[in-house]
């Protein structure tokens, strides 16, 4: 869960931590799941925001698999 929460901050989205929380996105394995359509459902809908949840998804993504 830490991770999550301190990659979130890193990149500017610490004010959507305790949404990822309540819908489950706690560890890498589901941040790394995580498809475009969802990022909305996460309270992520500034697009420059967006972008860089996608870069992070993405890194994230590399990693796990």
């Amino acid at each position: 869960m830490v991770l999550v929460e301190t990659w979130l901050s890193g990149i500017g989205l610490g004010y959507a931590i305790p949404t990822f929380k309540a819908q489950g996105v706690i560890v890498p394995e589901k941040l790394s799941r995580l498809s475009l359509d969802e990022f909305e459902g996460l309270g992520v809908t500034n697009t420059e925001d967006r972008k860089k949840l996608f870069y992070l998804v993405q890194r994230v993504r590399l990693a796990v698999d």
